[in-house]
């Protein structure tokens, strides 16, 4: 009788902790999003995998393909990351403290079958793939969903020396305008100026005064969209 109820009792304390070691449970320690810049040749994508909890967390995979994601125009898929990709048969593990987190950066062309996709609205939807979390196998599944834009402007050339500068480039058909600035890391040389296109390209030419160049190490040109988001960036000293 007596062993009976210790073993009542190691059961009364060890359900709890066995409660908490349920999938579901599990799956919510950690988050799963994703961070979009779009530039002009190149969409800068951010994958983070973060530790919510107050324990440390062990992610399981069982190959190398850790995450993937798709990219959507409207309902029809034009592109998924893993497609053509050979990936280890081998498990692989993700270990992340509390409050810790994980990243992945990818730098996707906008191409979809060797083209470039036309420009306007997109969505990625990418998915974390572990098969357990701390050993135990959860119905969760990390999906995040963000819309992003395809820039018209593309191709971007520049060239120039000496105070005198050309920017030149392709341009899509769309009703979004654009817009470039100058600066020197800290002070703005050329105001916010829309650009002109004409024909599917556009064309900028522009002065800065030799003793402000020289005093200079750098010569920042940038490219805006209208919700006034850096699509294109560079040193023209460089």
């Amino acid at each position: 009788m007596k062993k009976i109820l210790i073993f009542l009792c190691l059961m009364i304390l060890l359900v709890p902790k066995l409660a908490n070691a349920t999938g579901k449970d599990v799956g919510s320690m950690v988050s799963w999003n994703a961070q979009l810049r779009p530039y002009a040749d190149h969409l800068e994508i951010n994958l983070i995998v973060r530790n919510n909890s107050e324990q440390n967390v062990q992610l399981e995979f069982p190959t190398s393909k850790l995450y993937d994601f798709s990219i959507l125009d409207g309902k029809r898929e034009v592109f998924r990351f893993s497609k053509g990709k050979y990936y280890l048969q081998a498990f692989q593990y993700v270990k992340l403290q509390s409050g810790e987190e994980k990243s992945w950066t990818i730098n996707w062309d906008y191409k979809s079958n060797q083209k470039r996709l036309s420009s306007g609205k997109y969505t990625l939807i990418a998915r974390l793939l572990p098969s357990k979390l701390n050993g135990v196998i959860s119905p969760q599944q990390w999906v995040t969903k963000q819309e992003f834009e395809v820039p018209a402007l593309h191709g971007i050339h520049t060239e120039g020396k000496a105070g005198n500068y050309t920017v030149s480039g392709d341009a899509d058909y769309s009703s979004e305008n654009y817009y470039y600035s100058v600066d020197d890391g800290h002070n703005l040389l050329i105001a916010r100026k829309a650009i002109p296109i004409e024909r599917n390209a556009f064309h900028i030419s522009f002065h800065l005064p030799n003793d402000i160049v020289t005093q200079n190490k750098s010569v920042i040109f940038t490219i805006f969209n209208a919700k006034d988001e850096p699509i294109f960036i560079q040193n023209l000293k460089k």
